[in-house]
């Protein structure tokens, strides 16, 4: 691995000396004035989570600015191989192979920050031989390779990997960077890392070929920078470095759309990690999806629809349950459910108020194969009025609207009857059910208020149709078993998983409830 250590920077690049305006949206000073008037710089963000950046300088300007280039520092060299300096001691820089962990190629799952347990449960569970590890809030999960191999190989393990659901996208880890100093200097360093030659360009191109095939010489390419971390430079800033480096020292073309291969750039607090990614642009979850379908309008993502199934199903269940989706859209849940671990167990009740939903819902179970259409059905109701009896749901996935498109109180009103039809729908945990077995409703808010309003009203009895054979004294009311909060998707966005229980009418949910809630529901 090829590792920079402070102090062992390589000094600006001469082009970029000579003229280095403030790039007014990064801030980098690193840009040429060639690369400002060509356009080449540019700054994309998939998600909140991350910033994008494309190389800061076009073909031509790339060649001069490599011809401009000053000879290596030894020191640097030699600090970038991980020996001495000095005479005998200089060992020649690392091939490919020593770039590679000798127990196995590392890979990288992503997810949204919050759900790295449903990721690594997931890779624990269809991946048993491999190491997976994560870090809380990171969203990223690290896989390893039970038996060693090298970048050529990454092509076979598409096949093993392409099996997992709840990943964003799957990268391989191309090298990592350690000793890079803060700030500028920084910055500069890592321009002068990718130079022709090397043994990150050598990794480079070796990722590419894996990734995206041997008839791939020089595919246009975006950098993608994360960080898990304290700031130890601007995203946009180090992203643009890297890009020019690459283009460089490669000679790829940069492109914000229509790339062919990402490259990430993951900063922690004492190294820099960079990836390649292995899934084909538009693959990552979205392969969970019957072709041709069609999409409805914020339609859940299929990560996100299966990390409802893993937390909504877990892992003790019965011999065969009732998923239900009361406002399925275009039935993304049941797609996915219907292709994952789960689909043995269950028959999913899907339904929509929209005709132009259930119609694209109908068309999409339409193209699915015949032995996963029986398992579903898809009908027109209204959430707040279904027509099923009491308790015969066992499990329910749910993701209402948020109130900046319907507005606060359409959407309150929607939370209070809708809330009220899935605790009399759902089926109440017995006493001597286990509460891993135990019902349950998945429920991905947009807007958390209204949850934690339905989540302090009194238990509901016959009048609401939430009749018990406990007697007339006893009633159902909600019981908090986890919440998760998913700041990068927007808003105040909550993965709650909700339960049902049998309670005397007429008294509040236990305290534990309502102190769960937080500030919000005290109040």
């Amino acid at each position: 691995m090829e590792k920079l250590q402070q102090g062992a920077v390589r000094p600006p690049l001469p082009a970029q000396a000579a003229a280095a305006p403030q790039h007014a949206a990064s801030g980098w000073k690193g840009q040429s004035r060639q690369a400002s008037r060509n356009g080449a710089l540019g700054c994309s963000a998939r998600g909140p989570q991350e910033d994008a950046a494309a190389a800061p300088a076009s073909s031509s300007s790339a060649g001069s600015a490599d011809a401009a280039r000053p000879a290596p520092d030894p020191e640097a060299v030699a600090a970038a191989s991980g020996v001495g300096a000095g005479g005998s001691d200089r060992a020649p820089e690392p091939s490919l192979e020593a770039l590679l962990d000798p127990r196995g190629v590392a890979l990288w799952a992503t997810g949204p920050p919050g759900l790295e347990d449903v990721v690594l449960g997931e890779a624990r569970l269809k991946l048993p031989e491999w190491e997976a590890s994560a870090e809380k809030g990171s969203g990223r999960v690290a896989l390893r390779s039970p038996e060693p191999c090298t970048l050529g190989s990454v092509a076979g393990l598409q096949a093993i990997v392409g099996g997992l659901l709840a990943p964003e996208r799957l990268y391989v880890q191309v090298a990592s960077i350690h000793g890079l100093a803060d700030g500028d200097a920084g910055l500069r360093a890592l321009e002068g890392l990718c130079t022709p030659g090397s043994s990150l360009a050598v990794a480079l191109v070796a990722a590419a070929q894996a990734c995206l095939g041997s008839a791939v010489s020089a595919p246009s390419f975006r950098v993608t920078c994360r960080r898990s971390g304290p700031r130890r430079f601007g995203s946009d800033e180090a992203a643009a470095a890297l890009a020019a480096a690459v283009q460089c020292g490669l000679g790829w073309e940069p492109a914000l759309r229509g790339f062919e291969l990402e490259l990430v750039l993951w900063v922690h607090s004492d190294c820099l990690l960079l990836g390649a990614s292995i899934s084909p642009r538009g693959g990552g979850p979205m392969r969970a999806l019957v072709a041709g379908r069609q999409a409805a309008v914020a339609e859940l993502r299929p990560s996100l629809a299966y990390a409802m199934l893993a937390r909504c199903l877990g892992s003790v269940h019965g011999a065969a349950e009732v998923l239900l989706d009361p406002m399925c859209g275009s039935n993304v849940v049941a797609e996915v459910a219907s292709i994952s671990e789960f689909s043995p167990r269950l028959f999913c009740l899907c339904g929509d108020i929209a005709d132009v939903a259930v119609a694209a819902a109908r068309q999409n179970a339409a193209r699915m194969p015949a032995a996963s259409r029986a398992r579903i059905d898809v009908v027109r109701w209204d959430a707040r009025r279904l027509p099923l009896r009491r308790f015969c749901a066992d499990r329910i996935l749910a993701q209402p609207p948020a109130a900046k498109f319907l507005g606060t109180n359409p959407v309150n009103r929607l939370y209070h009857l809708t809330m009220g039809e899935l605790r009399r729908v759902l089926r109440p945990r017995s006493r001597a059910q286990p509460a891993e077995a135990a019902a349950r409703l998945a429920l991905l808010a947009a807007d958390r208020q209204p949850v934690l309003t339905a989540l302090r009203r009194p238990a509901a009895g016959a009048a609401e149709g939430c009749e018990v054979p406990s007697g007339p004294g006893f009633g159902v009311a909600w019981a908090q078993l986890g919440e998760t909060r998913l700041p990068y998707e927007g808003g105040e966005t909550t993965l709650f998983l909700l339960g049902s229980r049998v309670r005397p009418l007429g008294r509040s949910p236990p305290a534990r409830v309502v102190a769960d809630c937080g500030e919000e529901a005290a109040k």
